[in-house]
């Protein structure tokens, strides 16, 4: 049975990036629903933290199939891959972001990682540079932490 990633752009993001995504073959491991978020003004006038560019939903069941060792272990790289490919991209994207002032500044591009249920929800946002070494070493540790936090969560 192949399960749901859910991907989340801002409509500042090309379409071109999520399409180049799409071709890395995600789709033959699992289902992709891309959901366009549009980005409003609204936005532009709060404090706190700052929306991220791109959002990937995890299906719980997934995540536990990937790190209980019942699903190739092709999926999980090719999911590492594209979730490379996004956060090496977004990061050059040249984003600005408006403050309620008027000044115009840098916008810190990132990526999210998030599990989410009807009752709980684990996050990882990923941003700035990196290499390769850094990033797999990353990726692989905010799953870890994922699927650790929300098994915490599930016994709360």
């Amino acid at each position: 049975m192949k399960q749901c990633l859910n991907i989340v752009y801002q409509d500042y993001i090309p379409e071109e990036l999520i399409d180049d995504f799409m071709k890395l073959e995600l789709d033959k491991q699992l289902d992709i629903i891309i959901i366009r978020e549009k980005l409003t003004k609204q936005h532009y006038c709060f404090s706190g933290i700052e929306i991220s560019d791109i959002i990937l939903y995890f299906n719980q069941h997934y995540i536990e199939l990937i790190f209980g060792g019942l699903t190739v272990n092709l999926a999980y790289d090719i999911l590492k891959k594209g979730i490379k490919f996004l956060w090496k991209s977004v990061v050059k994207l040249p984003i600005k972001k408006i403050d309620s002032d008027g000044k115009i500044s840098d916008k810190t591009q990132s990526i999210c990682l998030r599990i989410k249920d009807s009752e709980k929800s684990v996050e990882i946002t990923l941003n700035g540079e990196f290499n390769e070494e850094q990033a797999d070493k990353i990726i692989d540790e905010s799953f870890k932490l994922l699927v650790s936090d929300y098994s915490d969560k599930s016994t709360d």
